[in-house]
């Protein structure tokens, strides 16, 4: 959004209406909203990366294009990310393992079955909202459901490509200065990353940073003391976790390993960068 913004002229307050198409499950005030609700594009680029608002994002998605994000993504990650597609895309994706009529799933219904516990009661409402029969549904459980969807590589990326993009974006190789700017100041706001990495740190460092959840997979990255010769980027991601909750006990073991081996520490040269 902040690389179209800086090359087509348009401005962070511009607004986006929020059509009854736009709605995604997930976190966000967005979904709060009424439909036909102007909404200014700096309130959507702050939902997405502080709240991880799913309709937020999908919004944004809309205004760029998905092939435009897909092409920026693959120049700034050197091909190391697979296909990106919208949020509501991805749910589409999943719940199709079960039947092709999940493509047809608007945003609301998403957000109803994602109401019903997960597991059976999530695939028995599917089968109702997708006019189905459960028993013709394959013989597999939503977690298998989600490492079939894991195993296409849609909205995946290896973790060091993800670390050059953020490199870059700290070296400010990604964007013009003053988006740059805006961009690491609104990712120091993330309030999804306060139990993750930030939590294992014994000083208040800035930390420019982007989480990421779904079933099993729990991901906290960004770059610490950005924009100074000192900053260091971290990534990382758990797979299989049991809970949350250990997921991010494991994420502050990380924290106080990278404070505690001195990377942070402000005596060292710019060409340790």
């Amino acid at each position: 959004m902040l690389d179209r913004i800086s090359s087509d002229g348009a401005d962070l307050d511009d607004t986006m209406t929020l059509h009854a198409s736009d709605y995604v499950d997930g976190a966000g005030a967005t979904n709060w909203a009424a439909p036909e609700t102007r909404i200014p594009l700096r309130t959507l680029l702050e939902r997405m990366l502080i709240d991880s608002d799913n309709t937020a994002t999908d919004m944004l998605m809309r205004r760029v294009g998905v092939e435009a994000v897909n092409r920026r993504a693959r120049s700034l990650m050197d091909e190391g990310i697979g296909p990106i597609t919208t949020l509501i895309d991805v749910r589409r994706h999943l719940y199709g393992v079960f039947t092709s009529k999940a493509q047809s799933l608007t945003g609301r219904q998403l957000i109803d079955l994602r109401q019903a516990d997960f597991g059976e009661p999530r695939l028995t409402r599917l089968a109702q909202l997708t006019d189905s029969r459960r028993e013709q549904f394959p013989p597999l459980d939503l977690a298998a459901a989600y490492q079939r969807y894991y195993a296409t590589g849609l909205n995946s990326g290896r973790l060091d490509r993800y670390a050059d993009m953020l490199e870059r974006i700290d070296k400010g190789e990604a964007l013009p200065a003053a988006a740059t700017a805006t961009l690491l100041s609104i990712m120091q706001r993330a309030d999804t990353g306060h139990r993750r990495l930030s939590a294992g740190f014994q000083r208040q460092w800035p930390f420019a940073q982007k989480t990421g959840t779904q079933y099993a997979r729990f991901c906290d990255a960004g770059i610490l003391d950005p924009g100074t010769p000192g900053a260091v980027v971290v990534v990382s991601c758990l797979r299989g976790a049991p809970s949350r909750r250990e997921a991010e006990r494991t994420f502050q073991a990380i924290g106080r390993a990278v404070e505690s081996s001195g990377v942070l520490a402000h005596e060292r040269s710019a060409e340790d960068h």
